[in-house]
Protein backbone atom coordinates (compact mmCIF):
# COMPACT_ATOMS: atom_id res chain seq x y z
CA UNK A 1 0.00 0.00 0.00
CA UNK A 2 3.15 2.34 0.11
CA UNK A 3 4.60 3.87 -3.10
CA UNK A 4 8.57 2.65 -3.75
CA UNK A 5 9.75 5.75 -2.46
CA UNK A 6 7.98 4.98 1.03
CA UNK A 7 8.47 1.15 0.84
CA UNK A 8 11.68 1.85 0.31
CA UNK A 9 12.41 4.35 3.34
CA UNK A 10 10.55 1.99 5.69
CA UNK A 11 12.98 1.02 8.75
CA UNK A 12 10.48 -1.30 10.57
CA UNK A 13 6.52 -1.42 11.53
CA UNK A 14 5.25 -3.22 14.46
CA UNK A 15 1.61 -3.71 15.68
CA UNK A 16 1.72 -2.64 18.85
CA UNK A 17 -2.08 -3.97 19.12
CA UNK A 18 -5.69 -4.10 17.53
CA UNK A 19 -5.62 -0.47 18.23
CA UNK A 20 -2.49 0.79 17.54
CA UNK A 21 0.38 0.73 14.45
CA UNK A 22 4.43 2.16 14.61
CA UNK A 23 6.10 2.76 11.67
CA UNK A 24 9.52 4.14 11.04
CA UNK A 25 11.04 5.67 8.11
CA UNK A 26 14.37 6.98 7.06
CA UNK A 27 13.29 10.84 6.43
CA UNK A 28 15.88 13.14 4.93
CA UNK A 29 18.40 13.54 7.86
CA UNK A 30 16.43 12.03 11.01
CA UNK A 31 14.09 8.96 11.19
CA UNK A 32 10.55 9.84 11.57
CA UNK A 33 8.21 6.78 13.51
CA UNK A 34 4.36 7.61 12.32
CA UNK A 35 1.89 6.38 15.11
CA UNK A 36 -1.47 5.55 14.09
CA UNK A 37 -4.76 4.84 16.17
CA UNK A 38 -8.02 3.96 16.85
CA UNK A 39 -9.14 4.51 20.38
CA UNK A 40 -12.22 3.10 22.20
CA UNK A 41 -15.20 5.22 22.39
CA UNK A 42 -16.80 6.96 25.73
CA UNK A 43 -19.20 3.70 25.76
CA UNK A 44 -15.95 1.38 26.54
CA UNK A 45 -15.15 -0.38 29.42
CA UNK A 46 -13.03 1.50 31.53
CA UNK A 47 -10.44 -1.45 31.45
CA UNK A 48 -10.73 -0.83 27.56
CA UNK A 49 -10.19 2.45 27.72
CA UNK A 50 -6.88 1.66 30.61
CA UNK A 51 -5.86 -0.69 28.68
CA UNK A 52 -5.14 1.48 25.20
CA UNK A 53 -4.04 4.35 27.53
CA UNK A 54 -1.21 2.20 28.94
CA UNK A 55 0.39 0.91 25.72
CA UNK A 56 3.27 3.49 26.53
CA UNK A 57 3.98 4.00 22.75
CA UNK A 58 5.88 7.20 22.81
CA UNK A 59 8.50 5.89 25.44
CA UNK A 60 9.66 3.02 23.43
CA UNK A 61 10.14 5.41 20.18
CA UNK A 62 13.37 6.92 19.86
CA UNK A 63 13.96 10.34 21.37
CA UNK A 64 15.59 11.65 18.23
CA UNK A 65 12.88 10.76 15.73
CA UNK A 66 10.64 12.79 14.29
CA UNK A 67 7.24 11.63 15.84
CA UNK A 68 3.63 11.90 13.85
CA UNK A 69 0.65 11.02 16.01
CA UNK A 70 -2.41 10.09 14.21
CA UNK A 71 -5.78 8.39 14.03
CA UNK A 72 -9.36 8.54 15.14
CA UNK A 73 -9.56 9.40 19.09
CA UNK A 74 -12.62 9.71 19.00
CA UNK A 75 -12.83 13.03 21.02
CA UNK A 76 -15.70 15.29 20.75
CA UNK A 77 -14.42 18.80 20.98
CA UNK A 78 -17.03 21.06 20.69
CA UNK A 79 -17.37 24.49 19.29
CA UNK A 80 -15.41 26.40 22.25
CA UNK A 81 -11.67 26.48 21.49
CA UNK A 82 -11.00 29.69 23.53
CA UNK A 83 -7.11 29.02 24.39
CA UNK A 84 -6.74 26.19 22.28
CA UNK A 85 -6.74 28.18 19.04
CA UNK A 86 -3.46 27.06 17.27
CA UNK A 87 -4.41 23.21 18.02
CA UNK A 88 -8.09 23.08 17.15
CA UNK A 89 -10.70 24.62 14.73
CA UNK A 90 -13.49 26.31 15.51
CA UNK A 91 -15.82 24.18 14.25
CA UNK A 92 -16.27 21.28 16.54
CA UNK A 93 -19.73 19.29 17.40
CA UNK A 94 -21.08 18.67 20.23
CA UNK A 95 -19.92 18.76 23.75
CA UNK A 96 -16.40 18.25 24.69
CA UNK A 97 -16.06 14.78 25.91
CA UNK A 98 -13.76 13.29 28.79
Amino acid sequence: MLSKPAAKAMIEWNPVSPRIITARFNSKGRKVTIINCYAPTNTATDDNKEEFCSQGVLDHTPRRDIRILLGDLNAMIGPDNTGKERVMGCHGLGCMNE
